[in-house]
């Protein structure tokens, strides 16, 4: 497998990310891309490569990129690329360490294997699992929810910041995923003050895993119709309306309350959104840490 990681940085270069992937070949070469079977690409030189973006969205499915600014994902990758190229996977490089990710993504997507819940939660000191089928419950889930687990170690807003976060994810989950039998957004056009009540059987599924270095947010929902175009037109975004048509997905707000949001959609099927949170006493740390986003999509 070869693979060209465009990247100008000596300290997360291609040399390091060579070592870590062993057999396989790394290099960066600016003036041959379209050859490899792999593209790797700093956000910060988007600017520079725009002719190039009709062939990134061609390599979509084997295109990923590294940022080591939260500046560079809003501006580039979910304004710029989303007009051309998807951006299935950032990763953002907090440190060295960072591009171990980059090599574990690497291998995830050659192997066809979405990232999971179970492949990161690693130890945990306590988790909650609850199931919710009615809107007029969320508020109460998310307390009592919250309320089990105790978060140490943690800026002092935590429990408010996973709140915010944890219902946009629910909301998201009972309005705008539901689809009826011709695929049709069920409740897309409803006031969130409204009541919403689905099957027992699509109820949505809320997991929280706290572990020493990190929080771990899961929402299920049962339809799987969650698009790459609808993040791309979203993310970006600092509202979230509460008016009919405006439930919205309040993807600003849990990607701005995340350091790792993850999508893992089966069409027709289901959606898994994770929310990873790295542990920070100070909020200034919490952040200034480099966000990633991924997008799978399970065949």
């Amino acid at each position: 497998m070869k693979i060209n990681y465009l990247t100008k940085s000596e300290e997360l270069g291609s040399d390091k990310l060579g070592n870590l992937l062993g057999d396989q070949e790394v290099y960066s070469d600016f003036n041959n891309i379209g050859s490899e079977d792999f593209l790797i690409v700093d956000i910060s030189l988007l600017e520079e490569l725009k002719d190039y973006f009709e062939l990134f969205k061609k390599k979509a499915k084997n295109l990923v990129f590294v940022s080591t600014s939260n500046d560079y994902n809003i501006k580039y990758a979910f304004n710029i690329l989303s007009r051309s190229a998807p951006p299935y996977h950032i990763v953002g490089l907090n440190s060295e360490e960072c591009l171990t990710k980059v090599a574990e993504l690497v291998n995830s997507i050659f192997k066809n294997k979405p990232m999971g819940l179970s492949d990161m939660i690693g130890v945990y000191k306590d988790n909650v699992e609850v199931k919710i089928q009615d809107s007029s419950k969320i508020s109460e889930t998310i307390r009592e929810t919250l309320g089990q687990i105790e978060f140490d170690n943690c800026f002092s807003q935590i429990k408010d910041n996973l709140s915010q976060l944890i219902n946009e994810l629910l909301y998201n989950a009972l309005f705008n995923a539901p689809t009826d039998d011709a695929g049709e957004q069920q409740f897309l056009e409803q006031d969130r003050k409204d009541h919403v009540s689905l099957d027992a059987a699509k109820a949505a599924t809320l997991k929280i895993f706290n572990s020493e270095e990190r929080i771990f947010t899961s929402v299920v929902d049962h339809y799987g119709s969650i698009t790459k175009e609808v993040i791309d037109a979203h993310i970006s975004k600092n509202e979230v309306s509460d008016k009919a048509g405006g439930a919205g997905i309040g993807l600003s707000l849990i990607y701005n309350n995340s350091h790792e949001l993850i999508f893992v959609v089966e069409p027709g099927v289901q959606t898994e959104v994770i929310s990873v949170i790295n542990k920070y006493k100070r909020f200034k740390q919490n952040m200034q840490h480099v966000r990633s986003f991924h997008f799978f999509i399970k065949e």
